[in-house]
């Protein structure tokens, strides 16, 4: 955590509700909201704190299935 939460500062972000955890081939592991991130003690792993069941969208999928993952009614923030 305390690592994560270092390395934050003077990188530039397109979201700053959220942070998006990858693994070390760059897949998606899950997203961790900021306010968890910053509760959590220094010593937590970040991928012990990330949601595994965010919602995804890939190019197979239909343009009406994303738009209703990302509609209000759920709790989804982004479509990565």
């Amino acid at each position: 955590m305390a690592a994560a939460i270092a390395a934050l500062p003077g990188r530039a972000f397109d979201v700053i509700d959220t942070l998006y955890v990858v693994d070390d081939d760059n897949r998606l592991i899950g997203g961790v909201p900021l306010v968890d991130l910053f509760g959590a003690p220094g010593d937590r792993w970040v991928e012990t704190l990330a949601n595994a069941e965010a919602a995804r969208a890939g190019p197979h999928h239909d343009q009406e299935y994303v738009a209703a993952e990302a509609h209000p009614a759920h709790t989804l923030r982004r479509v990565m």
